[in-house]
């Protein structure tokens, strides 16, 4: 067992909170700690466990006595470890912290500090893959060590159910961030991924006829084509321009099979971002196809230009199955030394991705080995979905979101994933969900209204879910897709910077949310509870001091999956990495049931007259008002200069309104006199990228026209 705190490990009786585990991690802590530990669950939670002689676990009664306190804190007292777990204790999802209060009574009662403690327990084979009888034997390794992070002992007078939750989610992110089979390279998890499940079909591209590659052959044709590309490209990265498909997954884990660094360029976002872009990134080819070329005449292409579609004719069927059956036959390292990759990933840069540009010039992010490595594991360990079912993959890669959950997690060993090339062809995404029976889509707020008006029930009857980000999800779309289509839709947050999950609303397990007494998966209007490995704070915007449970405040992060600073602009990545912890600019608040509820970004708020006005809240209820059958925005609220009031608001619209009209409707609804915006301009359309996002910085250029 590793240990990260060593120091910290109570002498004496102790009352120590964790996160959750099993019965066989029990019988390890209580043999590693050399004295008595009581195990705290309630009682339904003790029936399900097995009985063990070496292991004490009791029953915490729904109703803290004066006689059970007093009998607990002899205990503590007398040199004996309580040891609470979460509430609704499940082994399964070892994150999930709804802490029980009673907690802060005993310690308080019997002065005694309470002690933190997350237990990490990586599982036996790397990411954990649900192996085929094909080549299981090939990717066997050592058991991982457990990690135990002990924290600092938190004084009673100091405890709180909120300082004890941050504490343990820091911890975990520290005991994640350790783990061993986080080290691993991309490539190598990838090479590793289709090995497992190389006779399962891993990608079905729905544009190109239902065209499918299994993992064998899509690492064959991966390989031969790195050769290729390696010869080819001096540079140390490589531009990509392409819409989600085999062509795409094929040249990005290609790149990375010949020791390249994959560029997926916003295509959409317009020339001068994309010039910015390819300066900063020193790229001077690009892999595309012509029909790219021929629709983006406008894009600054480099002169070296690749296609695919010609590139991938030019390999001989038997040079792509000799290197199918060089891939399924070699061990990864042989493979890592033959095609110049390397097995160790770590803090090199894997992937360099460019923010949309949204508020202003495009950021490089430089995404390391170890970043996607870690969120690819966190989704799979988060979701817990079956390799055998499928995943939607209709987001553009150049979208973090799409980049990470339908690339890279399918290759390292998640399911099969069905690919279309636009996300907004919603009529077309519900036929392909029915015709493969796809479990799983991801995708954003403003894409989901497009199934409204072109999907039927009939044809979304296999999904057991819609996990949604990127933008907020407006609850009366939510409740009015559910209604319809009766599939449940869970909100999810992350950002370019953290790889990009950081939190997402659970599904509930077959057997209903009952199995977990006490323990809420999901609660409309958050974004959930943080994923394994990170760590989140609510800082105060100036001061940076932690805030309490639900006020708002900025929203910091910590984990494996944080990035480690911006391509060559030292200063940008100082401002929002501060000690290990990412200041993300969103603010947000923790509820007392550790869910992330987001409140929006600094810069859409404006002060009007002493107070913080939320430009998203005005968004929602003005589309609701009036458009609530349009499939996307026809609203945009943003704050401009005033040379009296300092700030004013200011309504985009494309539909003929006028101030007074939309400042009756709001005033109906509850807003104060302060909230009503003064100015309305109707523009022909709402500015919106590619992502689904608002286009907040031509936004801000037409509020500020005369």
């Amino acid at each position: 067992m590793k240990i990260i705190g060593k120091a910290r490990m109570p002498s004496a009786g102790a009352i120590i909170v964790s996160n959750s585990f099993g019965m066989e991690m029990m019988a390890k802590l209580q043999q590693f700690f050399k004295r008595p530990l009581n195990f705290f669950i309630s009682q339904q939670e003790k029936k399900q466990l097995p009985t063990s002689e070496n292991v004490k676990v009791e029953n915490l009664p729904d109703g803290l006595s004066d006689h059970v306190v007093q009998e607990l804190v002899h205990k503590v007292l007398s040199g004996e470890g309580a040891w609470f777990l979460p509430k609704g204790h499940c082994a399964s999802q070892p994150h999930l912290l709804a802490l029980d209060e009673r907690v802060v009574e005993i310690a308080k009662e019997s002065g005694k500090s309470v002690v933190p403690v997350w237990v990490e327990s990586p599982s036996a084979e790397i990411f954990n893959f649900t192996l085929e009888k094909t080549a299981t034997w090939l990717n066997r390794r050592g058991g991982a060590d457990d990690i135990l992070a002990l924290g600092d002992p938190i004084p009673p007078a100091e405890l709180s159910l909120e300082k004890l939750r941050e504490c343990l989610l820091d911890l975990g992110s520290e005991a994640f961030a350790a783990r061993e089979d986080l080290q691993i390279s991309l490539p190598a998890a990838c090479v590793q991924g289709l090995k497992a499940r190389g006779l399962s079909t891993v990608v079905t591209d729905a544009f190109l006829q239902n065209k499918s590659l299994n993992g064998f052959l899509l690492l064959g044709l991966a390989l031969a084509l790195s050769r290729r590309i390696g010869r080819t490209v001096s540079g140390p990265r490589i531009g990509i321009v392409l819409p989600p498909g085999i062509a795409s997954i094929t040249a990005n884990l290609a790149s990375l099979l010949c020791g390249k660094v994959p560029v997926n360029l916003n295509f959409t976002a317009g020339r001068k971002a994309n010039e910015i872009a390819i300066r900063k990134s020193g790229l001077d080819t690009i892999i595309t196809v012509p029909a790219l070329q021929e629709r983006f005449k406008d894009f600054p292409w480099t002169e070296k230009v690749l296609d695919i579609q010609e590139e991938l004719k030019k390999l001989p069927k038997l040079k792509i199955l000799l290197n199918a059956l060089v891939g399924a036959l070699l061990p990864t390292e042989f493979l890592a030394s033959v095609y110049g990759f390397s097995k160790d990933g770590g803090d090199r840069e894997a992937a360099l991705l460019f923010s949309s540009g949204s508020t202003g010039e495009p950021k490089g992010i430089v995404l390391t080995h170890k970043n996607i490595v870690a969120n690819v594991t966190q989704v799979r360990e988060t979701l817990q979905f079956p390799t055998e079912q499928k995943l939607l993959g209709c987001l553009p890669t150049f979208h973090s979101f799409g980049f990470t959950v339908t690339v890279w997690y399918p290759l390292c060993g998640g399911p099969q994933v069905v690919t279309y090339s636009n996300p907004l062809e919603t009529a077309k995404l519900a036929e392909i969900i029915h015709q493969h029976q796809i479990q799983l889509a991801v995708t954003t707020p403003t894409f989901l209204r497009g199934y409204l008006k072109k999907a039927s029930r009939e044809q979304l009857t296999s999904l057991w879910g819609i996990v949604t980000g990127a933008e907020k999800l407006p609850s009366e779309l939510a409740e009015q897709f559910e209604e319809k289509f009766g599939v449940p839709i869970r909100e999810g947050y992350g950002l370019t910077e953290t790889t990009p999950v950081v939190s997402v609303n659970l599904k509930d397990p077959p057997g209903g949310s009952k199995l977990f007494p006490g323990q809420t998966l999901h609660k409309r209007g958050t974004v959930g509870r943080p994923i394994p490995g990170v760590a989140v704070s609510i800082r105060d915007p100036e001061t940076g001091t932690p805030q309490p449970t639900n006020v708002t405040g900025m929203i910091w992060l910590k984990g494996a999956n944080v990035f480690r600073g911006y391509l060559a602009d030292a200063e940008r990545s100082s401002e929002v990495l501060k000690d290990g912890w990412f200041r993300t600019g969103d603010l947000g608040r923790m509820d007392e049931d550790g869910f992330l509820v987001i409140e929006g970004r600094v810069s859409r708020f404006s002060k009007i007259g002493g107070e913080m006005v939320p430009h998203g809240t005005l968004e929602y209820a003005l589309q609701r008002i009036f458009a609530q059958d349009k499939e996307t925005p026809v609203f945009a609220v943003t704050g401009r200069s005033h040379p009296e009031r300092g700030e004013e608001l200011v309504v985009l619209t494309s539909i003929p309104l006028t101030n007074t009209a939309i400042g009756e409707a709001l005033r109906k609804e509850g807003f104060p006199n302060l909230w009503i915006p003064k100015v309305v301009k109707i523009v022909e359309k709402i500015p919106i990228l590619a992502s689904g996002k608002l286009d907040l910085q031509e936004i801000n250029n037409l509020a500020t026209e005369s």
